[in-house]
């Protein structure tokens, strides 16, 4: 199916409408009611996933050396369920939609990003 501005927006609503079907989780570590505001693909031979920025930051996130707290990594090689895709596509569903998300944590990267395990969309 190609995807143009006039099928777009039913698309969006049905993904949005699917990800309402499923419970919400409480997140262990990591920060909630967040606005995605950028995000950055990196696929090169040291690290491969997506950073993410939100609003508003949460100083020393997860004890990370970034005390910035407003920046996360997603690892899109860990070998992890959900996978790196999958909860970079949350991401970008909620931000499409408009929505503010929970994001759950645990580690750090070695650059100092707190690592991402789960995205939780809020309706």
């Amino acid at each position: 199916m190609f995807i143009n501005r006039k099928n777009f927006g039913a698309l969006l609503g049905a993904l949005v409408a699917a990800m309402g079907m499923f419970p919400s989780f409480v997140l262990a570590g990591g920060v909630n009611n967040v606005t995605v505001i950028e995000t950055t693909i990196y696929m090169g031979s040291t690290r491969t996933g997506a950073l993410v920025k939100f609003s508003p930051a949460s100083p020393g996130l997860e004890g990370c050396s970034y005390a910035g707290g407003n920046y996360v990594f997603i690892d899109y090689a860990a070998q992890v369920t959900p996978n790196g895709r999958d909860l970079y596509a949350t991401v970008l569903a909620a931000y499409l939609a408009g929505r503010t998300i929970g994001i759950g944590t645990s580690g750090c990267t070695a650059e100092g990003f707190p690592i991402v395990y789960g995205i939780n969309v809020f309706l």
